[in-house]
């Protein structure tokens, strides 16, 4: 793990190539982007390479602008524009929005966009920027954008399916930072599509069954999973260390909450499958007012520490969704949770891990992948349309251990507070840390 003040030396050159490199990809990439409409070039699955398809993408797009707008922003400022998927969804509804991205490529075609609709012209600026050239946000939105008597800039600051380009756990932080200077007490940051280290090995795996030629062996599958992990790009954070708890004291002082959650949508693919979502409450108190270790599911209000919501052990005191309704429907609890819940979209390639851990043959693993689902596995939105129909929101997070994919799942009575959530340390994919480690 690195964190700012730690004695290792930052390779901030590194860094900087490395963000280059991304540059210049997405550069190339958006060329070829279309001009109408959602765009999801670049959008392919790691399984086939083939791309995503349209339909899920959009549910994608949709889900992630529901929950941000539930935040109820108002001025908002998005790092990592790209096309404008969420911009468009969420623009029309708030009174000033700020997309930056380091492509000028699509910052000229987006702009051209943004400039032929009415709507979006009247309240939306696109710049070209790099996520580490926030300095620059206050010149680039205009005078008298942040006065004295209206605060700071933003009430909410999206980063959507960016953080993994970026080259390291502390240019994150330094980000984070930065972000931070910009954002009103009491605002938020949403961290979206995020990716988790705890669950790589069982991705890398499914991938390299997928693609495995006939008669390839266990053995085999074990070092393509081995050179990808080896040849892994992106930056993978563990859900501990987007936490008041897990965060250095510098940026953990300023975060009142963190809530995450593991993604919504009935769409099966990778990115329902392994990717999560974050939002960093900021603290409402004066500076140099710490709530560091508090973090709370859902958002908004804190409550003490000493709170806690009563538990059910899924297998144990509760198996099936009839007898979690049953629960609901004769206690009412405020709140619940129920543990140790098996994540429904993981457990085909968990299980066809576990099969080649045991020894089994690359062919009888791979036809794992394909079973049906045992019937006490529920699904993700299966849980939470059993909440609505009881009447409590649902928000499904990591298991604390989280190395077997299993889920926390919070059912909170729709008047009810938020309760506190606390996060142990587990660790980070950082691609810089392991550079350092093997040189």
């Amino acid at each position: 793990m690195s964190t700012p003040g730690m004695s290792h030396a930052r390779d901030r050159a590194g860094e900087l190539s490395r963000v280059a490199d991304w540059q210049r990809i997405y550069d190339t990439l958006y060329a070829a982007a279309g001009t109408d409409g959602d765009d999801f070039t670049g959008w392919t699955s790691s399984y086939d390479g083939t791309p995503i398809p349209v339909a899920q993408m959009r549910e994608w797009c949709d889900t992630t602008a529901s929950l941000v707008l539930s935040l109820r922003p108002r001025r908002v400022l998005e790092v990592g524009v790209g096309t404008g998927l969420l911009l468009r969804r969420i623009a029309p509804q708030v009174e000033h929005y700020l997309g930056i991205d380091l492509s000028a490529v699509v910052v000229d075609a987006l702009r051209a966009r943004v400039d032929a609709d009415p709507v979006l012209a009247s309240r939306t600026t696109v710049r070209c920027l790099a996520a580490h050239d926030l300095g620059a946000v206050g010149a680039e939105v205009g005078a008298g954008a942040a006065t004295a008597d209206r605060g700071p800039l933003f009430d909410t600051v999206i980063l959507n399916s960016v953080v993994q380009y970026f080259p390291s756990l502390d240019y994150f932080h330094g980000v984070l930072g930065g972000l931070l200077d910009l954002v009103a007490p009491g605002g938020r940051i949403f961290l979206g599509d995020l990716r988790n280290p705890r669950l790589a090995d069982c991705l890398r795996t499914a991938v390299a069954l997928r693609r495995a030629a006939p008669g390839s062996t266990g053995t085999q599958i074990a070092q393509a999973v081995a050179t990808a992990a080896e040849r892994e790009r992106e930056l993978l954070i563990d859900p501990d260390l987007i936490t008041p708890a897990g965060l250095p004291p510098v940026l953990a002082d300023r975060i009142a909450a963190a809530d995450v959650r593991v993604k919504r949508g009935r769409a099966d693919n990778e990115l329902t499958r392994y990717r999560y979502d974050v939002v960093l409450t900021t603290c409402p108190a004066p500076a140099g007012t710490s709530l560091r270790g508090t973090a709370s599911a859902g958002g908004g209000a804190l409550l003490p520490p000493a709170v806690e919501a009563p538990a059910l052990e899924w297998g144990w005191e509760v198996d099936s969704l009839d007898e979690l309704a049953g629960h609901l429907a004769a206690h009412r609890p405020d709140r619940l949770r129920v543990l140790g819940v098996p994540h429904a979209r993981l457990f085909p390639e968990l299980a066809a891990m576990r099969a080649l851990a045991a020894g089994a043959g690359a062919a009888a693993a791979r036809a794992v992948l394909d079973d049906p689902l045992p019937r006490s596995v529920p699904g993700v939105e299966d849980l939470a349309a059993l909440g609505a129909a009881h009447g409590y929101d649902v928000v499904p997070t990591f298991s604390p251990d989280g190395g077997d994919g299993d889920l926390d799942v919070l059912f909170r009575a729709a008047a009810s507070p938020d309760p506190d959530h606390r996060w142990p340390t587990n660790g980070v994919d950082d691609p810089a840390a392991d550079r350092r480690a093997r040189t």
